[in-house]
């Protein structure tokens, strides 16, 4: 076989819409799990915070081909966002215990966790622009005979750690949703990326930043401003975190 000569420009094929899921509850897996490294605090939350992006293959939810027939390898996917302490310890007020707990995952390796099996509540919020998007309200345990009736996920699992070993290819495999609060984006914004995954840093065409002189400081600045960071506008609800 030989190379071709040239590439050929694909036709584009027709427009297919993504249909809102109706609030509810579904079977699903846990697909990834994404360090997203420290991210800035914002005006609400003004404490900068680690953590780590959570991806959920829904188990009976396809997207559809154009003559809206479910396409049984392109499952449905949604994405929760939640913090941690680099030690591992979690509140039991926390989103990201209740998410251990519903993946009986305490005092088990984190990436035994992927592919494991739980229940997540589903809602439908309204952006600014009046589209209406799916979010990810809570995680449960589902029960064991379900669980044994469930399909193998069909998604690649995958653990991307913000660090030393992280790769511009498992990068790669993160997720582009979300625009300004995807996967990718948020790690490039990561405050600690130089710190703790120099390489990764570099392979990505980032700017280094130097911190300012101690001295260059003016105490009048609120701790907000001097603790957090410049977070991107947001035009959309649906792309805000933290709406």
């Amino acid at each position: 076989m030989a190379l071709f000569v040239q590439g050929q420009q694909a036709k584009a094929g027709p427009a297919v819409d993504i249909p809102t899921l109706p609030v509810g509850s579904y079977p699903a897996r846990l697909l990834s799990i994404v360090d997203l490294g420290l991210q800035a605090g914002s005006a609400q939350y003004p404490d900068d915070k680690l953590q780590m992006s959570l991806t959920f293959e829904l188990s009976d939810e396809f997207l559809l081909d154009a003559e809206g027939n479910e396409m049984k390898d392109e499952p449905r996917f949604l994405e929760l966002d939640v913090t941690y302490k680099e030690d591992g310890y979690m509140d039991d007020r926390s989103a990201i215990y209740k998410v251990w707990t519903a993946l009986d995952g305490f005092n088990t390796p984190i990436h035994e966790l992927l592919g494991r099996p739980c229940m997540i509540s589903v809602d439908v919020g309204v952006s600014k622009k009046d589209k209406e998007f799916n979010k990810i309200t809570s995680v449960s345990p589902m029960r064991e005979k379900d669980a044994a009736r469930l399909d193998p996920i069909v998604g690649e699992t995958f653990l991307f750690s913000l660090d030393a070993n992280a790769t511009l290819e498992a990068f790669n495999k993160c997720s582009t949703l979300k625009g300004d609060w995807s996967q990718q984006n948020k790690i490039k914004r990561a405050l600690n990326i130089w710190e703790c995954a120099e390489p990764l840093a570099l392979a990505l065409g980032l700017e280094k930043i130097a911190p300012p002189a101690e001295e260059d400081f003016d105490e009048d600045v609120p701790a907000a401003v001097t603790d957090g960071g410049a977070v991107p506008e947001v035009d959309d609800e649906e792309d805000d975190p933290f709406a």
